[in-house]
């Protein structure tokens, strides 16, 4: 009967899992194989799952198909009573480890190691995604799996356009997603990671064993230039990458020592593959079995585009980290990504840049959402104006908590307008700006404010932050003064600026004057500074006045 299993090597640990139906069955185990784990689990008479567990240190998704091809072999000679037909290897996993370490050494090392540095060099190893949440402070690999079936005549239409630019499906591909990351996120440069099985000798082929490696491809897009030029230069940077693909990803990291960062892995963050699902072909005798899906809810990078391409249809999976995104935003790139294939299906001399990516009804809603009423917010108006009108015409009510601590509008303006006074004299200039260095708290928003009063901007500083990020924002921003606490656990070494601890202050800050002090700033007054990540160089600032800052309070 026929078989249809499907490779389930994307699991963590390799895990394989199909249903069975047959008329009888013994159940096994081999659980006490420290590296292989099989089971069988009864469900009734004619329906069994059996769960094949392989960890990855010895295994690849290749050894997978080559497992399951070998248990079929030997279940229907059993079956026939027939010996069964496997020849003997020619070679063990350890002879092709071996024969690696000798073989990629001295010269050839150095040489192989002289393309990728040349390919490499100067590259941006991180890609910055807008993302639904902002990136949390360590790695975290819970994770979501989108699944879509891509439509036959467009998998027929990307397969001829394959062969007229005499390119394989997968650099078609990987150019679009290219496009479509260049599209998101604005960068021009950017590298993306993709596994090879790394089996480029007949005497391995048939060996079970982890020999996938992992290939860094370098995307640098032209957005005045066509698709067909695009999908030209990702054709050599693919079949160079290729040629050169013997280098272990771990001997990338330690060449190239890019800044290590614990939220997000090196060199690259976004993952593209393709392969083919050809267990489905495989034969048994009176059983059929079929894959039983599995939801492993982990995702090993921010985004992978996994592309499968069965005997007749292709099938696209968005793998992402629900860390970092939504659902909704997912599922709406890949609408977008599937918008973008087919006008390169139809047109691949549109420039990069003017590919569509929204279907009609999307680009219709954006229309009417730009055409909508303005928003009615106080463009004229400073944000802690905002707050003074509050304090005056509600002070009762509740304006900010946290934990066991809450201030009324009436205290918290009266608060800010002590530190305010207090800052100006201590000799703070109008315009400068002040750094706010603490964790979250109400002296948090009380500087915030108190900062707007004296007629200054401020720059928040993460007390996690490395001190020399810390260093080097306050002296890129010219920062005078830092507000802090003594509680903060953060070395001020080298920090070129005055540093002010609310907590050590306070009895003198609280005999200041409540009164709203008498500074005259515009709407269009610099209200703070945010910096970006510096995950592809050193931070930069962006400077928000208050007037942005109204508008977006408005559209939360």
């Amino acid at each position: 009967m026929d078989l249809a299993i499907e490779d389930a090597a994307g699991l963590s640990d390799s895990d394989l899992i199909v249903r069975a139906n047959k008329e009888s069955a013994k159940p096994f185990d081999l659980s006490k194989a420290p590296l292989l784990r099989a089971k069988l689990f009864k469900i009734s008479d004619r329906e069994y799952i059996l769960m094949i567990v392989m960890h990855h240190i010895i295994s690849d998704g290749w050894s997978v198909n080559v497992l399951v091809r070998e248990l079929s072999l030997i279940y229907n000679a059993l079956v026939k009573n027939e010996t069964i037909p496997l020849p003997p290897l020619q070679i063990q996993y350890a002879d092709f480890a071996a024969w690696q370490r000798q073989w990629l050494s001295g010269s050839r090392l150095d040489a192989e190691m002289t393309f990728w540095k040349k390919q490499l060099e100067g590259a941006s190893f991180f890609l910055e995604l807008p993302t639904d949440f902002p990136r949390p402070k360590m790695v975290t690999h819970q994770g979501k799996r989108l699944v879509y079936r891509v439509p036959d005549a467009l998998y027929q239409q990307l397969n001829q356009l394959s062969k007229e630019h005499e390119a394989t499906l997968f650099m078609v591909l990987l150019a679009a997603f290219e496009a479509l990351l260049y599209r998101y996120s604005g960068q021009d440069d950017f590298t993306i990671g993709t596994p090879v099985a790394n089996r480029n000798r007949r005497e391995i082929e048939p060996l079970i064993g982890f020999f996938v490696n992992t290939l860094v491809l370098r995307s640098t897009i032209n957005s005045d230039r066509s698709f067909r030029h695009h999908l030209r230069l990702v054709k050599k940077i693919a079949m160079d990458a290729f040629d050169h693909q013997d280098i272990p990803f771990e001997k990338l990291v330690d060449t190239f020592q890019p800044e290590r960062e614990m939220n997000h892995t090196p060199l690259f963050q976004v993952m593209f593959s393709m392969q083919r699902s050809d267990i489905q072909e495989m034969r048994l005798e009176a059983l059929s079995y079929t894959p039983f899906a599995i939801e492993t809810e982990t995702a090993k990078f921010d985004l992978n585009l996994e592309i499968v391409e069965h005997t007749n249809r292709m099938v696209a999976i968005f793998e992402y980290k629900t860390s970092l995104f939504k659902e909704e935003t997912i599922q709406r790139m890949m609408t977008h990504f599937m918008t973008l294939l087919e006008a390169i299906a139809r047109d691949q001399d549109q420039n990069i840049a003017q590919l569509p990516l929204l279907k009609k009804t999307e680009e219709k809603n954006l229309l009417d959402l730009l055409s909508a009423p303005k928003l009615n917010y106080p463009q004229m108006e400073c944000l802690h104006q905002s707050i003074e009108k509050q304090a005056e015409q509600n002070p009762e009510r509740f304006a900010v908590g946290l934990y066991n601590q809450s201030l009324t509008f009436s205290q918290l303006n009266q608060r800010a307008n002590q530190l305010a006074h207090f800052l100006m004299d201590s000799g703070v200039e109008p315009e400068s700006i002040v750094a706010i260095l603490m964790e979250r708290s109400i002296d948090m928003i009380v500087s915030m404010l108190a900062i707007w009063k004296a007629g200054c901007a401020y720059l928040p500083l993460d007390p996690a932050y490395p001190a020399e990020r810390i260093q080097y924002m306050v002296k890129d921003a010219n920062v005078p003064v830092i507000l802090s606490h003594q509680t903060v656990q953060q070395s001020k070494t080298g920090i070129q600026a005055k540093i002010i601890f609310l907590d050590a202050d306070r009895a003198i800050i609280e005999t200041k004057s409540k009164e709203n002090p008498d500074k005259t700033i515009s709407s269009d007054s610099l209200a703070y500074i945010i910096y970006t990540s510096g995950s592809t160089g050193k931070p930069k600032g962006v400077m928000i006045n208050h007037r942005s800052a109204q508008h977006l309070a408005a559209n939360l």
